[in-house]
């Protein structure tokens, strides 16, 4: 993996996107109409998106993230878009979502960031092995690890 082969405190660059994000609604018809607004009006992505939504706690701009932070339906779109741009409504798991791209970095993985996408490769690569056409399961352990811990009579107090 990406991440798996680097030296401890090593950290790689990672692709960010800072975007704004309409919070997401369940009718796409609603979707659609937001979307046609913001096509005559790009500017005013915060204040047309937030009408809809006054009074929640929905987050509008979503800072930097990178791409896999995303909702899996609207990866690639949004990867795709240049700043400024406005994506089609996106169904994703939450429901009709709409991003603006405000901008494009490449930016050092925090030490957290950093450990989750390691965790992420490592489990990948993992998931990888168990689905390989050559992959053996060995299951020996079973026979020589206890099912129910023991402690010697001598450990008890």
């Amino acid at each position: 993996g990406r991440f798996i082969e680097q030296q401890p405190g090593e950290r790689q660059p990672d692709e960010r996107h800072r975007v704004n994000r309409q919070p997401p609604i369940a009718d796409q018809t609603q979707a659609q109409d937001i979307y046609d607004q913001l096509s005559i009006v790009p500017e005013d992505f915060v204040p047309i998106a937030t009408e809809v939504f006054s009074g929640t706690s929905n987050t509008i701009d979503l800072g930097w993230f990178s791409k896999d932070s995303l909702d899996p339906a609207a990866q690639d779109i949004v990867w795709a878009l240049k700043i400024g741009e406005i994506s089609q409504p996106i169904q994703t798991a939450s429901g009709w979502e709409i991003y603006q791209v405000l901008g494009h970095e490449v930016r050092t993985l925090s030490d957290a960031d950093y450990q989750a996408l390691k965790q992420t490769d490592f489990q990948n690569w993992i998931d990888e092995q168990k689905t390989a056409d050559n992959a053996q399961i060995f299951d020996i352990w079973q026979s020589r690890v206890p099912t129910s811990p023991t402690v010697p009579p001598t450990q008890v107090q």
